[in-house]
């Protein structure tokens, strides 16, 4: 039997190696919950910012790095064992990738990575997987793989290839003068596949829409060096500003941070991404408009709409079913200082905003005091092309996904189409950069019915960046200035009668 001595002796050092593992057994956790219970960071970020506070960057960086790794680092993985771990064991086979991560992409000692990579087994309770996963990440130190370390799913794969096909090298159907940029084979698709992927995959910027008619861009910028806070103007538009490194280890501002810029409770800014903001450029934006935004939250478009000087005596409609993502919609109003109403039944009244917790679906025209003018539909979609702000996408999002995704999608833009007025304007858009969630969904409109075609038509859209579809225009990761926006789709639809 042990003395009181050598418990309390054995009893400190067991703390002391849980203080050393803490940050890696929460990395750990969060990876389990994404890998094999399927919960997606957006349900898991609180977890980041309540938990060990002094490593929320380091345990950030971590998590992201091996789910924007995880495709070629289980290819190592598998590729040092003699046969895969069983189901029952995939959290061991996800501590063997924690480790491989570490070895190849942080700059932790080897002999460190070793001992507190084994070690995380203890947490698990499957100590007799040490060996394995010790011999696995020394094999790993002993050989330089040579390995593409920017990979999608294969499916993923596939499918954004579909839709660089589409992008590239067609006549557009409606400008008739997209150049044709002439793969001349599968090795140029490739060199463009494997582009989207590398900026996919990356450290996402930080991109500001500054409300202009509170402050101009010059003024804002002043107000962040004086915090030490280092910023540029996007020269193409005419609202963003991207913020730079804060730090020589390239640590950027994290979202938590945000709102200890100057302005921020103000509503000086918005946080949004530089492809969503060339949204007004879609738009012929005049007075008296009854405008809706379908699915609103958390409120970026709808308040970028509001920040437009054109828009004078007209009324903005926003629904959104979700409470979560309601409340989130209201709060960022009540900090732009944008007074509203929580509504259940709309009602025409000029210079107003209305804020109904409804499904577009729900919406019908016997509900409505008129026609709709303008219609915003940032459609729900797979968010390829956020990949980079939301890696667990690429374990969570399956092929399979894609057909019900896109039902809904021409659903809701079948729907609100019969929503607009003569003369009116829906804006489709998603963050997806496949081809079946934006042309797909847009033709498929065009081609159900004879009438649809004698109804409605689509108007031709010129961005400064990306490039025309025949159906709509298409950006993909990392195109842009400075580190550039995230992929967006938009396609401007009128209804002539």
């Amino acid at each position: 039997m042990l003395s009181n001595k050598n418990k309390n002796k054995n009893k400190n050092k067991k703390n002391k190696l849980d203080l050393v593992l803490a940050p890696r057994v929460l990395v750990f956790t969060l990876l389990r919950k994404i890998y094999i219970e399927k919960l997606s960071l957006s349900v898991l970020e609180p977890l980041f910012e309540s938990q060990i506070a002094p490593h929320h960057a380091w345990v950030k960086s971590f998590v992201y790095g091996v789910l924007r790794g995880f495709f070629y680092l289980e290819k190592i993985g598998l590729s040092y064992l003699n046969k895969p771990f069983k189901k029952k064991d995939q959290d061991v086979f996800l501590i063997l990738l924690m480790g491989l991560y570490e070895l190849k992409e942080r700059s932790t000692p080897n002999h460190a990575v070793l001992f507190e990579t084994v070690n995380l087994l203890e947490n698990i309770k499957k100590t007799w997987a040490k060996g394995v996963v010790n011999a696995c990440l020394r094999k790993a130190l002993a050989e330089n793989l040579n390995i593409n370390t920017n990979q999608f799913p294969g499916w993923l794969e596939d499918a954004v290839l579909r839709s660089i096909k589409n992008s590239y090298g067609v006549k557009n159907n409606i400008t008739k003068n997209t150049p044709d940029l002439g793969f001349k084979d599968f090795k140029d698709l490739k060199k463009e596949l494997e582009k989207i992927i590398s900026e996919s995959l990356k450290e996402p910027p930080i991109f500001l829409r500054v409300n202009l008619l509170k402050t101009s861009r010059s003024e804002y910028l002043e107000k962040l060096k004086i915090i030490g806070v280092q910023a540029k103007i996007v020269e193409s538009s005419n609202a963003a500003i991207e913020l730079e490194k804060t730090s020589e280890e390239g640590v950027r501002l994290t979202t938590g941070a945000i709102g200890e810029l100057p302005g921020f409770a103000e509503g000086l800014f918005y946080v949004q991404d530089l492809s969503p903001q060339w949204m007004p450029e879609c738009l012929s934006l005049k007075s008296d408009l009854f405008i809706l935004d379908a699915c609103a939250a958390p409120g970026g478009k709808a308040l970028h709409l509001l920040e437009q000087a054109a828009l004078k005596n007209s009324q903005l409609v926003c629904l959104d079913s979700d409470p979560k993502r309601f409340e989130r919609l209201k709060l960022n109003f009540q900090r732009a200082q944008i007074d509203f109403s929580e509504t259940s039944l709309i009602s025409l009244e000029k210079n107003t905003v209305q804020l109904l917790k409804l499904d577009a679906m729900e919406l019908n025209q016997t509900a409505l005091p008129k026609l709709f003018d303008l219609i915003l539909l940032d459609a729900p979609c797979s968010a390829t092309g956020v990949i980079r702000r939301h890696p667990d996408i690429l374990l969570l999002r399956k092929e399979e996904d894609l057909k019900t995704l896109v039902t809904n999608q021409k659903k809701l833009l079948n729907h609100l189409l019969g929503l607009l007025a003569p003369g009116g304007v829906l804006l489709y858009m998603t963050c997806s950069i496949l081809e079946q969630e934006n042309d797909g969904v847009v033709r498929a409109f065009f081609e159900e019915s004879l009438e649809n075609p004698k109804k409605f038509q689509l108007e031709a859209l010129t961005l400064p960046v990306g490039r025309a579809t025949p159906y709509g225009w298409q950006i993909f990761p990392g195109e842009g200035e400075g580190q550039g926006g995230d992929g967006f789709y938009y396609a401007k639809i009128l209804r002539i009668e």
